[in-house]
């Protein structure tokens, strides 16, 4: 079967190997944590082999063609969450470039996969670089700082090295490359874009002839993030309003619970969203589930203070309703995808702004009281 054929398996392999690889990474015993690094390494040479192999005799498939990319990041955003976890890196940092990787990498395997491949840029092909670049850098010194017998002979060496100011600088370097190769990927290849999302609509019976039904009880409460979409003004804003309670339920903000909570509703909120679309209309104001999830981005991983989150909620508003590139083309989107999408760009704007923003000693000061 080509689903499992020889370059399938190592993928599968690579994936496999990613949660050993943390699990030896975050281990506190000094042999292991060097073990971690020689199964990132062999992790690493199964994506080189796999291509050889493919292309040498003749394995390439759609399936190897969506995998691969995808198993390439699940390596990489691994990576970087551990580095964060361990306070090698800056969280939100991580958290931009996994998501921007997450949405690329599954819109490049779905093209892909419909034979409708997306270009890469040479500036995208850098960044992959300077990613692996960076992770291994770190990986080597990190390991050798808590090595006992490395640490003591090159003590003054490794936290040269790892200097913060130094890493600081190169993950804000890469983060900005990575986002800005992120918004060109849907500039360079926004008419292909269309076509996917047009041919998924089709395939989702959600074109004009679909038959229309009543949405039920339960996808209207979910869809309207518990009815805040029936608000006779403002509906937008009342939804924003629901994300901002359920935020100050202690223990929410913590990036396990808010993580998945935003990426759990974002893909029921598609299903909701295409539902409630087929009997109200485009983008219906009665949906407010994409509210929701916008706002809980534009608070991740920021500090749980109101004044912040006040900032956060005027901001998350302020770019929902102006919609900057591409949140404009989403919303112009049909279908319950682009509903969802138009808030996380306006999500991603607000909490950028807010993390600059917090850079601000004066500001940092006023927004932390």
């Amino acid at each position: 079967m080509k689903f499992f054929s020889p370059p399938n398996q190592l993928t599968f392999l690579r994936i496999i190997l990613t949660p050993v690889f943390l699990v030896f990474l975050l281990s506190y015993n000094s042999i292991l944590r060097q073990w971690s690094l020689a199964i990132f390494i062999l992790a690493a040479i199964t994506d080189w082999y796999d291509g050889w192999l493919a292309r040498r005799w003749g394995y390439v498939t759609r399936w190897g063609a969506f995998l691969d990319p995808l198993a390439d990041k699940v390596l990489t955003s691994a990576a970087l969450l551990a580095y964060s976890y361990l306070g090698i890196v800056s969280g939100w940092m991580v958290w931009i470039i996994v998501i921007r990787d997450a949405i690329i990498t599954i819109l490049r395997s779905y093209a892909e996969y419909k034979g409708k491949p997306i270009v890469t840029s040479k500036l995208a092909k850098i960044k992959t670089f300077a990613q692996y670049v960076l992770i291994y850098y770190l990986l080597i010194f990190y390991i050798a700082q808590n090595t006992p017998s490395i640490e003591e002979i090159f003590s003054g060496l490794i936290k040269t090295l790892l200097n913060y100011t130094f890493v600081y600088s190169a993950m804000v370097i890469i983060t900005a490359i990575t986002l800005w190769t992120g918004i060109s990927y849907f500039i360079d290849n926004w008419k292909t874009i269309r076509e996917l999302y047009e041919s998924s609509n089709k395939f989702l019976n959600l074109n004009k002839d679909a038959t229309v039904v009543e949405p039920s009880l339960i996808t209207k409460i979910f869809a309207s993030a518990l009815f805040s979409g029936y608000s006779p003004i403002a509906s937008g804003t009342a939804g924003s309003a629901v994300a901002l309670i359920f935020y100050f339920i202690p223990g929410f903000e913590s990036i396990s619970i808010i993580g998945a909570s935003i990426l759990i509703v974002f893909v029921i909120g598609i299903k909701a969203a295409n539902t409630m679309e087929q009997r109200y209309g485009h983008d219906p104001v009665e949906v407010t589930i994409d509210e929701v999830v916008g706002m809980w981005i534009s608070l991740f991983l920021l500090p749980k203070k109101i004044f912040v989150a006040i900032a956060a909620f005027f901001a998350f508003r302020f770019f929902d309703i102006t919609k900057p590139f591409p949140a404009r083309k989403f919303d112009n989107m049909r279908g319950g995808f682009g509903i969802m999408m138009d808030d996380v760009v306006a999500g991603i704007y607000a909490n950028v702004i807010l993390q600059l923003l917090l850079l601000i000693p004066f500001i940092k000061e006023l927004l932390l009281r």
